[in-house]
């Protein structure tokens, strides 16, 4: 018996485990290393101070300041998105008083706020190692670096006596003062 001529199939794709994308996502939600998946980004449970590294692999979680931004954006777009939410199912399925309104619609989304504030950060670190933020200083912090200044340290050359703690640069309000 013959068999007829098969055409050539594709490739078979190996089976495939789960992304490090979304592993790297996951281990930040539950407040642990984007990178090893071991170290704890938080030191200690209900507080929302950051570590500065994993203790497990040694992976810096905010190589610049200011970049818990993200994370704060998160909480606040689902917190705002949780209140709508609520308000819409308040005033369509509800008979609750006003005064009751109000206050669920107050406690509920400052309790989700206060909850996921943490995890939301973890997430943070986690898009930042995702997309190799982690690895590199922002432009301008690079900038401070090679021009011999440390982080922080004020670049301008004029700063106001008394308006900034000692090792911080002027205020940003003590030109409005005058």
């Amino acid at each position: 018996m013959d068999a007829a001529p098969q055409a050539p199939q594709a490739p078979q794709a190996p089976p495939t485990r789960p992304l490090p994308v979304a592993r790297a996502l996951l281990s930040g939600f539950f407040l642990r290393c984007p990178v090893c998946g071991k170290g704890a980004i938080f030191s200690r449970r209900l507080t929302y101070r950051v570590n500065e590294r994993c203790a497990a692999c040694g992976r810096e979680y905010m190589p610049d300041r200011g970049e818990i931004t993200g994370g704060m954006a998160m909480t606040m777009v689902l917190t705002s998105i949780l209140g709508i939410a609520g308000v819409i199912y308040l005033a369509v399925f509800t008979a609750l008083s006003p005064a009751w309104a109000v206050a669920w619609l107050v406690l509920i989304p400052t309790l989700f706020a206060l909850w996921f504030y943490r995890h939301a950060h973890g997430l943070w670190v986690a898009t930042l190692y995702v997309t190799r933020s982690l690895d590199e200083r922002h432009p301008l912090a690079r900038q401070e670096s090679h021009q011999g200044a440390q982080p922080g340290a004020p670049t301008s050359s004029r700063i106001d006596a008394g308006s900034a703690p000692p090792g911080r640069g002027p205020s940003p309000y003590s030109a409005r003062r005058s």
